[in-house]
């Protein structure tokens, strides 16, 4: 009977009983949510480890889950009730045309936004309370255009996606100014692969009569476009963006997916223990493998402990500024997606790797 009395205060004496409240914030539900979904699980085995480890600093984490479902104005809406309520931190978004609506709805109030998968060239270099662990898509497209124009690819038929707009046009942008204006036949942009626009991606093609594609949308979209090319007798090269590398792409294209070229930010060739002992803990929560953005969350909450704990002995003691301070003084981190720094602007530097994808695996271009 001693003990039993005795240990709710043994707990209460070894146990901080502060918290600190985190925010998520991504794309939930429709279409869209399985990026978010991924991204969501990342964050909560991050979280559940950081709880089971003492907290950030002795405080527990609490994180608050919400559903911009892929609406900017749902996105800022959200994102500013969030700072109304002293948050200090939102791990989102999952796409950089929401994380622009939600950077909006924050601007000039107390709290950072920590984005896994936001990569707009346009929310790069601001001196803003907006830091990303990844790099903006400027490198990649660039990347990816140089070997389009070392490849001898002169005339290029862009898809782009309106969903992500933000992106896609930096991502144009940058890829046109490598291959030249000229190089760009012409520029279809859409909001979703059904009949209709499928049936004018074919009319335009075969009047156009490229010899090469740019596609820039998520993996599932491509791989319905994919199909329909390849199956109507169109069998240039396609260009992809780094951002449908991902499970979708490659179980729903199957060999439509063969010889697709991209560039992309992570080593797909290098397993770490570390993330190898994550996609454990992940398919033994969930019943699936995690996809790069579940790592990539998980990597958005561990800057944040790695740190404060470096400069703070408490997360709940630091404000938003020292907390941003706190990160980009770190400044390198080696986490579950490899290697990368924070540079002043809060942007990620990481290396840039070309990829073949080759009987349903990423095969590296050169080095």
């Amino acid at each position: 009977m001693r003990f039993n009395n005795f240990l709710p205060v043994f707990l209460l004496l070894f146990c901080s009983c502060r918290e600190e409240k985190i925010a998520f914030v991504g794309t939930l539900s429709g279409n869209a949510s399985k990026t978010g979904l991924y991204a969501k699980n990342g964050l909560e085995i991050a979280v559940d480890e950081i709880n089971t480890s003492g907290g950030i600093g002795g405080s527990r984490i609490v994180l608050d889950i919400f559903d911009d479902k892929n609406n900017p104005s749902i996105a800022e809406g959200i994102d500013y009730g969030i700072a109304m309520k002293n948050y200090k931190i939102i791990i989102g978004h999952n796409t950089s045309e929401m994380s622009k609506a939600g950077l909006k709805a924050i601007a000039n109030k107390q709290i950072l936004m920590i984005s896994p998968y936001s990569a707009s060239d346009g929310l790069s270099g601001l001196n803003d309370n907006f830091i990303r662990v990844i790099p903006a898509s400027r490198s990649q497209a660039e990347a990816t255009a140089r070997y389009a124009k070392q490849s001898g690819y002169k005339r290029i038929y862009v898809l782009y996606d309106k969903t992500n707009i933000a992106y896609s046009s930096t991502f144009i942008k940058y890829f046109s100014d490598e291959t030249g204006n000229t190089s760009i036949l012409h520029k279809t942009l859409f909001e979703s692969a059904d009949e209709k626009t499928l049936t004018e991606i074919l009319r335009q093609s075969s009047i156009l009569n490229p010899d090469s594609f740019l596609i820039l949308t998520s993996g599932r979209t491509l791989a319905v476009i994919c199909q329909s090319l390849r199956k109507y007798g169109f069998h240039q090269q396609i260009f992809m963006s780094g951002a449908a590398a991902n499970e979708e792409l490659m179980e729903n294209a199957g060999k439509y997916s063969e010889g697709i070229i991209f560039s992309h930010f992570i080593n797909f060739n290098i397993d770490s223990e570390q993330s190898n002992v994550f996609r454990e803990k992940y398919l033994s929560k969930f019943g699936e493998q995690p996809s790069l953005v579940s790592l990539l969350a998980y990597d958005s909450i561990m800057i944040l402990k790695q740190s404060i704990e470096e400069d703070k002995p408490d997360i709940a003691d630091a404000s938003v500024d020292e907390i941003k301070e706190s990160i980009i003084r770190k400044k390198n981190f080696s986490l579950l997606t490899g290697s990368f720094s924070i540079n002043l602007n809060g942007d990620a530097e990481r290396k840039t790797y070309l990829y073949r994808i080759s009987k349903g695996k990423y095969v590296l271009i050169g080095n």
